[in-house]
């Protein structure tokens, strides 16, 4: 809204930090070292739409459907499916790491961990919230795991947090002011922040969640990140906002076509990146001011991008 956009037209091929995954037409996983750079392709053994990317401990771990969940040493390759304890048919969304543990969500309610090293076995956690519901992310901080969740079921619940000191062990429904859905969540700077609609945020996400701004003018928020100061969350009608404090006011800083959406945003090295519907990315450096089409209006669908 009021902004300034560039279109990036011309630039040199790189390879390097910078993942981000996609599918729609051919399952995609396209590296670059500079985000305003050509993306390139590598080879990936997924079958199908590649959903979610993490970089931890020496490995890089991409999530997708029927199951599939990949590991590498390098962005670049080689690429090597490995075996998940979840149901063929469902796919694998969120993927976390943190003291010790590899984490994974799926489209069906459920939870699978792998203690140290994702390469091997992968344990089904007991614990299943229903089939209807996506588990889309899963965070880390502060000893304590949290998980969001959309119930496609309809039940309009309040419980669409769950917590746990242990992954492997029993996760805990938290009671959140909202109804609906959520998409997206986040930690920075002493905060949760979970986005459906309206933004909620916790200072502990075992206690209470409170509601807050609607950061998107009522378009559902499906990421959020925090870097250097700033909160920033896109979602539906590819629309960007920012924040100082996630509690407060969100201001409006690109609003795009209605009915597409902006799928994930994450910072490094100077940049903001954010991809989405139609092979959409845009870049910036101050997530306030001016953000740049680097690529779009095409396929695959990018889904998550991260700096490794």
């Amino acid at each position: 809204m009021g902004m300034i956009i560039a279109n990036a037209l011309t630039k040199r091929i790189d390879r390097g930090p910078w993942v981000e995954v996609g599918g729609g037409g051919p399952p995609r996983i396209d590296i670059a070292t500079d985000p305003t750079g050509v993306w390139a392709p590598v080879a990936n053994p997924f079958p199908s739409e590649v959903y979610g990317i993490e970089h931890a401990n020496g490995y890089w771990v991409a999530t997708g459907k029927y199951n599939s969940l990949a590991t590498a040493t390098d962005s670049s390759g080689p690429w090597t499916l490995r075996t998940t304890p979840f149901g063929a048919t469902t796919g694998t969304w969120g993927i976390g790491y943190g003291n010790g543990y590899w984490v994974a969500t799926n489209n069906a309610g459920r939870i699978a961990t792998a203690s140290g090293d994702p390469t091997g076995v992968w344990t089904l956690n007991p614990a299943s919230f229903g089939a209807l519901y996506v588990l889309f992310d899963v965070v880390y901080a502060n000893g304590i795991w949290v998980t969001e969740f959309a119930d496609y079921a309809g039940g309009g619940s309040h419980y669409k947090i769950a917590t746990a000191t242990d992954p492997s062990g029993v996760w805990t429904l938290r009671y959140v002011p909202i109804t609906s859905n959520l998409f997206s969540l986040a930690y920075g700077n002493g905060y949760w922040v979970a986005g459906s609609t309206v933004i909620i945020t916790a200072t502990d996400p075992t206690s209470t969640w409170t509601s807050g701004s609607s950061a998107l003018g009522g378009s559902s928020i499906w990421s959020i990140a925090y870097a250097n100061g700033i909160w920033v969350a896109v979602g539906d009608d590819l629309k960007i906002a920012t924040a100082t404090d996630p509690s407060g006011a969100w201001t409006l800083r690109y609003s795009g076509s209605l009915g597409y959406r902006f799928y994930d945003v994450a910072y490094g090295n100077g940049y903001w990146v954010v991809v989405g519907q139609g092979g959409r990315r845009l870049y910036a450096t101050d997530p306030t001011s001016t953000w740049t089409v680097s690529s779009g209006y095409g396929y695959p669908d990018l889904f998550e991008v991260k700096y490794g």
